[in-house]
């Protein structure tokens, strides 16, 4: 048999039930399902409402390897979860947990999913002053303490604790070098990643340790047009492209930068060997070398996810790809029928989403749904994901 808990954390002997009929349905089979299975089941405040949905995804629920849904409560609609390093996050009694490898990681009400990073800073717990090569690019530090860090080298500046339970942070841009961290008073659970954001504490000892990325998934069950989540506790646009199979995403993302990623009208790209028509872009090979683009403006060093989808592909060639010149370096694209996603960091500021296809005497391909979000940050905190 699993555990329950509490919202203190502590374990519970009994379940509250919410004030509806349908809550106290989905919550108790979903409770009993759990436990039975060997599972661990948190109480949050998170309403388990039906409201005619496919699938319901709480954080209430989890074991090694699977999150529970709620609903269907058979277990078709849980979730895999692949994650191979252990992680550490804040549990409900506020203190710092580690979840071992592809555990789910539940927070302040909240599954907490992050990418891949790694601590640079070595014997992490109590931090004392070391020196890390650098490439040029963005970095955070981070740490608990009423101490200070000053950097020098490939980077000058300073970072200062304001207290034993208060994380602070600091982003910058380094150049290529050294950069030496030199520490006075009390810095603990510091933490430097090659990144633009901070991530939950990777503890190290002589060497640098990476947390692997939270990969959480499901096949999509049959007849499900749309896919919200509420994330960082904000409902969001539903998903109406439906991929086979759905990924808890890891980044939140900016606003949409393509005009016309769903080619509704034949304006805003500029074509050469493409007919823009029935809510598709054709890339029709004989033409040769077709292309589409489309200037997005994007800062260089941005990270950005790029989606597409592929709706069919009869081209006697494979060679679809983001074209070189554009704001992406030149790279080869799935063209597989199906939905596809790729993050790559801009490099030009003043230039253009090339999609091209290269080579080939016959066939076309049938593209929709493009669309390039910037990265503003990872680690996201889904509080629900619903599928009508």
């Amino acid at each position: 048999m699993g555990n329950v808990y509490t919202k203190s954390g502590a374990l519970a002997r009994r379940i509250y039930f919410g004030a509806t009929t349908v809550w106290e349905n989905l919550y108790y089979f979903l409770q009993k399902r759990v436990l039975a299975d060997g599972g661990t089941f948190v109480e949050n405040d998170v309403l388990i409402s039906d409201d005619g949905a496919i699938l319901i995804l709480t954080p209430n629920a989890f074991k090694v390897g699977k999150l529970y849904s709620a609903k269907p409560d058979f277990g078709a609609g849980d979730f895999t979860v692949d994650r191979d390093s252990e992680a550490t996050y804040t549990g409900q009694d506020g203190t710092r947990e580690t979840a071992l490898a592809n555990v789910p990681r539940i927070e302040d009400g909240a599954i907490l999913i992050e990418p891949q990073s790694t601590n640079l800073y070595l014997n992490s717990d109590v931090l004392a002053t070391q020196n890390i090569t650098t490439t040029a690019s963005s970095y955070t530090v981070s740490f608990y303490g009423t101490g200070t860090i000053t950097f020098s080298g490939s980077y000058s500046g300073s970072l200062v604790g304001t207290g034993a339970a208060v994380r602070v942070s600091k982003t910058f841009t380094a150049t290529a070098g050294t950069l030496t961290s030199s520490i006075s008073g009390t810095v603990t659970e510091g933490q430097c990643e090659n990144l633009s954001y901070s991530t939950s504490y990777i503890p190290t000892a002589g060497v640098t340790e990476t947390r692997l990325a939270d990969h959480i998934s499901v096949s999509t069950p049959a007849g499900v047009t749309s896919i919200t989540e509420t994330k960082n506790g904000v409902e969001q646009a539903p998903i109406t492209v439906i991929p086979a199979t759905y990924t808890i995403p890891v980044y939140n993302l900016g606003d949409e930068l393509v005009v016309n990623g769903g080619f509704d009208t034949d304006t805003d790209w500029v074509k050469g060997g493409v007919t823009i028509s029935g809510g598709n872009a054709v890339f029709n090979i004989v033409a040769g070398n077709p292309r589409l683009s489309q200037l997005l403006g994007v800062a260089v060093g941005v990270m950005c996810k790029i989606t597409y989808e592929i709706i069919s592909n009869t081209s006697d060639v494979d060679d679809f790809r983001l074209y070189s010149g554009g704001m992406f370096t030149q790279t080869s694209l799935d063209s597989s029928a199906g939905i596809h996603t790729l993050y790559l960091p801009s490099i030009s500021l003043s230039a253009d989403l090339i999609i091209r296809q290269l080579g080939g005497t016959i066939g076309e391909i049938v593209l929709d749904n493009v669309s390039v979000k910037e990265v503003l940050s990872g680690g996201v905190n889904i509080n629900k994901v619903t599928m009508l």
